[in-house]
C-alpha cells in the first residue's frame, strides 16, 4: 500500500493537473479567471503563473479512493474529484469574504487583493467550472441526453451544493448566538463541512457500482467523517501552535469565532468563568492576551478541551464502524481508511505535504 503522501501525490496531482489543463486551453483576459488561479496556487500577487505546491487534495483523493475501492479505472472519477474542488474552492472564497479573512494558506486572499467585488466573480467562476467538470462525467449518446445515473450524480451533487450553503448560513446565524446547543453545532458542521466530504465518499462509490446500500453507507461515512474532522480542526483554532498547525495559536478565540469547543464552554462552564467567557464574548474591543490566556486555561482546568478531545476520538470510531458496516471486504478499504485516519490526524498540515509541479 502507497502512503497517505503518496496517494496525495498521485490522486491530487491528477486531479490538479486535469484542472490546470483546462484553464491553459481555456485562456482568458478576463482578470477574474487569473484570480480564480492564484486562490488556486497557481499565480502570484501579480497574476504571473508559478510553480508552487498543490492544495492539500482532501476532497479528490477520498473521492478517487472511495471509487477505487470497488474499480480499478479511477480515471473515470477524476471529473468528479474536479468538480467537487472547485465547488469547494468557490465557497473558500466567499467563506473568506464573509468571514474578513484577509489570508489563507499563508497568502493573501482574493478578495483583500482584488476587492469583493471581484472576489465573488472569481469565486463564481470557480463555481460554474465545477458543473462544466461534472458535465464530463459521461459523454452522452444524444446531445441532451444523459444516462440515469449520471443524472442522479447531479441531483446529489445539488443537494450538496444546497446543504454547504445552508450550513454556512447557520454558522453565520451562530457567530451573534451564544446560547447554540453543541448537538445544533453539529448538525451545522455536518453541513457545512459533512456534506461535501459525504460527496466525495458517496460520489465514488456511486459512480462505480450499482448497489444503493453500501453507496448510502459510503455517504454517511464521509458525513461523519467531515464532522470529525472539524471537530478536530476546531481544536487546533485554539490549541494548535502556529508551526505544527500554520494558524495563529488561539486565532478563533482571539477572533471570537465560535467553534465547537466555545459552544461547549458555553454549556458546561458556571459562575465566574460562565461569565468571563460572555463578557468576552460580548466586548467589542480587541482582545487582551492575558484574558484569552485565562479562557484557555480554564477550558483545559474545567475539561472542555478533554472533552472535547473525547467526542471527536469517538465520532473517528464511529467513522470507521460505518465504513466497515458496507460489507466491503476489509482489505478493499485499507487505502481509504489509512488516508482517512491522516487526514483526521493531520488537520491543518495536509497541505505542507504535497509538492506537484
Amino acid at each position: 500500500m502507497i502512503s497517505p503522501h503518496e496517494m496525495i501525490e498521485k490522486y491530487g496531482g491528477l486531479v490538479d493537473q486535469a484542472m490546470q489543463s483546462w484553464f491553459k486551453e481555456h485562456p482568458s483576459t478576463i482578470p477574474a479567471y487569473a484570480m480564480a488561479e492564484y486562490h488556486l496556487g497557481w499565480r502570484d500577487e501579480t497574476l504571473k503563473q508559478m510553480k508552487s505546491p498543490q492544495g492539500k487534495m482532501l476532497r479528490p483523493v477520498l473521492t478517487l479512493l472511495s471509487y477505487q475501492v470497488f474499480r480499478e479505472d479511477f480515471e473515470k472519477a477524476v471529473p468528479l474529484a474536479c468538480a467537487i474542488e472547485l465547488y469547494h474552492n468557490h465557497t473558500l472564497i466567499f467563506d473568506d469574504m464573509q468571514d474578513g479573512d484577509e489570508f489563507r494558506r499563508g497568502r493573501k486572499t482574493v478578495w483583500n487583493l482584488w476587492g469583493i467585488g471581484q472576489g465573488i466573480n472569481a469565486g463564481l467562476i470557480l463555481g460554474y467550472l465545477a458543473y462544466e467538470f461534472a458535465l464530463q462525467l459521461e459523454k452522452p449518446e444524444k446531445p441532451g441526453h444523459f444516462p440515469f445515473k449520471i443524472q442522479s450524480m447531479f441531483k446529489h451533487l445539488n443537494e450538496a451544493m444546497l446543504e454547504v450553503a445552508e450550513g454556512q448560513s447557520l454558522d453565520l446565524d451562530f457567530e451573534i448566538k451564544t446560547d447554540v446547543p453543541p448537538d445544533r453545532y453539529l448538525e451545522m458542521i455536518g453541513k457545512k463541512t459533512g456534506a461535501l466530504i459525504s460527496l466525495c465518499t458517496f460520489g465514488g462509490a456511486f459512480l462505480a457500482q450499482d448497489n444503493d446500500a453500501i453507496s448510502e453507507k459510503f455517504k454517511m461515512f464521509g458525513r461523519k467523517l467531515g464532522v470529525a474532522m472539524q471537530i478536530r480542526d476546531d481544536l487546533i483554532g485554539i490549541w494548535g501552535a502556529s508551526k505544527a498547525s500554520g494558524k495563529e495559536e488561539a486565532k478563533d478565540l482571539r477572533r471570537k469565532k465560535k467553534t465547537f469547543p466555545i459552544f461547549k464552554a458555553f454549556t458546561s462552564l458556571k459562575g465566574n468563568d460562565l461569565e468571563l467567557l460572555r463578557n468576552y464574548f460580548h466586548d467589542s474591543a480587541p482582545p487582551e492576551d492575558a484574558v484569552v490566556s485565562k479562557i484557555v486555561a480554564i477550558f483545559e482546568q474545567k475539561g472542555v478541551r478533554e472533552a472535547c478531545e473525547k467526542e471527536a476520538a469517538a465520532l473517528m470510531s464511529d467513522v470507521f464502524s460505518t465504513l466497515h458496516e458496507s460489507g466491503i471486504d476489509s482489505g478493499r478499504l485499507t487505502q481509504l481508511e489509512a488516508f482517512s485516519r491522516h487526514a483526521f490526524d493531520t488537520i491543518g498540515t495536509l497541505r505542507q505535504v504535497a509538492s506537484h509541479a
